[in-house]
């Protein structure tokens, strides 16, 4: 997870980044014990990393985001959306805190920025193409 993810403007003005909500799956997948976060002699998460999960713990969209596994050997996460369109050629500066570094696991990390359309983004339409070929074929 990143611990920190600031989006501006060339001009200085903040882009506000939409972490999403918690699908009704998600909510019900991934819930705090009953106990969170008062039973003694237990350091919880937003104790431990405060700059990285916050007192919400696992009932946050970014932290489900990022915890659900993937089908690929690639992982793309998403951070969030921005809340404001972009114009064309139109230079954004990223602030990226980098708390767990990658290179001790022989891994790297990218920022990918994308839109959402009918040939990139979302993958559901994709996943429903592919069900549907594969119904017709079987």
């Amino acid at each position: 997870m990143l611990s920190h993810f600031e989006a501006q403007r060339k001009s200085g003005q903040d882009l506000p980044i939409d972490p999403g909500e918690l699908s009704r799956v998600d909510s019900e997948r991934f819930r705090n014990p009953p106990e969170y976060p008062s039973r003694a002699g237990v350091e919880w998460l937003f104790q431990r990393y405060p700059e990285v999960i916050s007192r919400e713990g696992v009932r946050t969209a970014r932290f489900v985001d990022w915890m659900r596994p993937s089908a690929m050997p690639d992982l793309m996460k998403k951070i969030g959306t921005l809340k404001e369109p972009l114009a064309k050629g139109e230079k954004v500066l990223l602030q990226i805190g980098n708390r767990f570094p990658a290179e001790r696991i022989d891994v790297a990390k990218k920022f990918v920025m994308i839109s959402p359309s009918a040939v990139g983004g979302d993958a559901a339409p994709l996943g429903w193409c592919l069900n549907g070929t594969t119904g017709v074929f079987v």
